[in-house]
C-alpha cells in the first residue's frame, strides 16, 4: 500500500481522481490529511508512506517525528515534502530514501496535475517499490493563467457591456480539477450583467524580476473589481499584511475565503474558518 498524507486537501481530491486510472496489479493508495490525524497513523500493511507538509515539518511536528521514527522502526521508506516550490531540506532531511529520489518525486508536485500526481504513484511504485509499471516525467502546467476551454465562464471581455470583474484562485485548485466554485461564481456575475475573468496564480508574490504576471493578465483586461480567493500576500498575521501588489490596480478588491469545511463544522466551530 502506498499511503499519501498531504495538508493541501486539493492534492487529495486529484488523488481520487486518477486512482481508477491506474493499471491492474498497483498497489493500493491510501490518503489523508494530517490535519484530521492527532497522532501517526499505523504502518500495518504500508509499503511507503509520502508526507506532503505547506508550512513544512512544523505544520504536524509531533505526529511527523513519531511517523518517522516508526518507519525508520519498520524500514518502511518514507519520501517527506514540503509546500513551497522549492525543496524543504529539513523534510529531505527526515525521509529514508535517497535525496535524489525525494527530489525526482518533489518535481511532480511542484508541476502538479492529475497527470503529474497519476505519474508521481507510478514512480514511486517503480523506483522505490520496484514494480515494474512505467512512469512519465514531469509535465508542466504554467504557474498562471485564464480558466478557459472546458470551462466556458471564462468569456473574453472584449466585447463587455458591463463592469469586468476578475476572479483570482489558486493554480492547485485548476491542478486538482477543484474549479467547480470558481465556476458557479463566475457565472453568478455574469448573470448579473458583468463579465468574470478568472485568472489563477501559483501565489500573488512578486517573481525573481519583481512582476506579478497574475495580476498583469488581470490589467491587460482592465478589471473594474477584483475578487481574489487567493491571500493577498505574506502570512495572515495582521502585523505582516500586505496587500499592495492588489492594490496597485487601483480597483475595489474583496479578500473572499475558499472554505475547505462544511457549513456545519463552521457554523458549530469557534475559530472561524481555517
Amino acid at each position: 500500500m502506498i499511503l499519501v498524507l498531504t495538508n493541501a486537501d486539493t492534492e487529495i481530491l486529484a488523488l481520487r481522481s486518477v486512482l481508477e486510472g491506474l493499471p491492474d496489479g498497483f498497489p493500493r493508495v491510501r490518503a489523508a490529511n494530517p490535519n484530521t490525524l492527532a497522532s501517526a497513523p499505523p504502518l500495518d500493511g504500508v509499503d511507503v508512506v509520502l508526507v506532503r507538509l505547506l508550512g513544512g515539518r512544523r505544520a504536524w511536528e509531533a505526529p511527523f517525528d513519531e511517523l518517522a521514527t516508526e518507519c525508520r522502526r519498520r524500514g518502511v521508506p518514507l519520501l517527506a515534502f514540503g509546500g513551497e516550490a522549492l525543496p524543504d531540506a529539513e523534510l529531505t532531511a527526515a525521509s529514508t530514501v535517497a535525496s535524489a529520489t525525494v527530489a525526482q518525486a518533489f518535481d511532480y508536485l511542484v508541476h502538479g496535475g492529475l497527470a503529474n500526481i497519476e505519474q508521481l504513484l507510478r514512480f514511486v511504485a517503480d523506483t522505490v517499490l520496484m514494480g515494474g509499471f512505467g512512469f512519465d516525467a514531469p509535465v508542466e502546467l504554467p504557474a498562471h493563467g485564464i480558466l478557459g476551454g472546458q470551462h466556458p465562464v471564462a468569456v473574453t471581455p472584449d466585447a463587455a457591456a458591463g463592469p469586468v470583474i476578475g476572479v483570482v484562485f489558486y493554480r492547485a485548485h485548476v491542478l486538482s480539477g477543484n474549479v467547480g466554485f470558481v465556476e458557479d461564481l463566475c457565472a453568478a456575475i455574469e448573470a448579473r450583467g458583468a463579465t468574470a475573468v478568472p485568472v489563477w496564480c501559483y501565489s500573488l508574490r512578486p517573481d525573481p524580476d519583481g512582476r506579478v504576471p497574475a495580476l498583469e493578465l488581470l490589467a491587460e483586461r482592465s478589471v473594474d473589481v477584483v475578487v481574489t480567493t487567493v491571500l493577498a500576500m505574506g502570512s495572515a498575521r495582521d502585523d505582516d499584511w500586505d496587500a499592495s501588489a492588489l492594490a496597485s490596480l487601483g480597483v475595489p478588491v474583496l479578500q473572499a475565503v475558499a472554505a475547505t469545511q462544511p457549513r456545519a463544522a463552521w457554523e458549530a466551530g469557534t475559530a472561524g474558518l481555517g
